[in-house]
């Protein structure tokens, strides 16, 4: 396997097996058709209050299946694999407005 970005580099071998055994070894490669990847960024995520749940919850309310979720580990972003014919009608979905909160 080649980067596209350091075409001139030797790359990866990829084989049924390992000679010598590192942490580093890929288990496995999964490739899906027909999936589009919705990806939200912005520093709302971490400031406000569970917003990345309420849009998982959102999503899920409206019917659109995620294949898989991924948040980085700073918090600015989450990018949510769904059906590709989903992509549309999640763009529009967006989290309800937090609870208004008693005194």
């Amino acid at each position: 396997i080649k980067s596209t970005f350091k075409p001139d580099d030797a790359g990866t071998v990829v084989t049924n097996s390992t000679r010598k055994p590192s942490p580093y070894a890929i288990r496995g490669v999964t490739a899906l058709q027909n999936v589009a990847l919705l990806h939200i960024r912005g520093r709302a995520l971490k400031a406000v209050s569970d917003l990345a749940g309420r849009l998982l919850t959102c999503l899920a309310k409206s019917g659109i299946q995620m294949l898989m979720v991924s948040q980085a580990s700073v918090v600015h972003s989450i990018s949510i694999a769904i059906r590709e014919t989903d992509g549309q009608r999640a763009t529009k979905v967006g989290p309800p407005p937090p609870p208004t909160p008693r005194c």
